[in-house]
């Protein structure tokens, strides 16, 4: 019995299966969009907005793409100097 039960459990999760593909596709792409910048100047952009809303100076800043084999994603190595006031 408890076989039967685990076979009905796998089989319920490969129903519409290819229906969750292309949800998954469809979640993965948006996540790119919404979360993950189109241009690394972005990026820089961002945390000069963040800096400034903060007080926080920054000295340097830069940024080094690296290759990758991956598909669709790269990585960015951000080097930056920061400063800012502290008053206790």
């Amino acid at each position: 019995m408890e076989r039967v039960a685990a076979e009905d459990r796998g089989s319920r999760a490969l129903r519409d299966f290819d229906k969750k593909i292309v949800t998954a596709r469809q979640q993965i792409d948006d996540f790119y969009k919404k979360r993950l910048p189109a241009q690394d100047s972005a990026i820089l952009r961002e945390m000069g907005k963040l800096a400034a809303q903060s007080g926080v100076k920054i000295g340097q800043i830069r940024s080094k793409t690296k290759d990758t084999e991956s598909v669709g994603l790269r990585p960015v190595e951000i080097d930056a100097d920061f400063s800012a006031a502290i008053f206790n």
